[in-house]
């Protein structure tokens, strides 16, 4: 949310409008720095957040096994439901 100036408002400033956007594509609106304090940084400062400390989990066998368990009990329930729910935004943990 933005000041007139287009300065970034305080955080918790109740909003005056309401877009329907908002319910039907809620994570439109979510960018990289959806949940930060806008300030300006330097290279220098911004540069350790964009080097992770090792490989990412994502890369490794045990990461990739859990997830294709995951996608084939998600598949299995596919056909119990109507709709097309695994779009669904808001379907967001699976208790499993």
């Amino acid at each position: 949310m933005e000041n007139e100036d287009g300065t970034q408002a305080w955080l918790g400033k109740r909003r005056t409008d309401f877009k329907k956007a908002w319910l039907e594509t809620p994570l439109a609106q979510v960018a990289h720095d959806w949940n930060e304090i806008r300030q300006p940084a330097e290279q220098a400062r911004i540069e350790p957040y964009w080097k992770p400390a090792g490989p990412l989990p994502v890369a490794g066998p045990k990461w990739r096994a859990q997830a294709a368990r995951l996608a084939r009990r998600l598949l299995e329930l596919r056909p119990r439901r109507d709709g097309d729910w695994l779009g669904n935004p808001y379907v967001m943990t699976w208790p499993g």
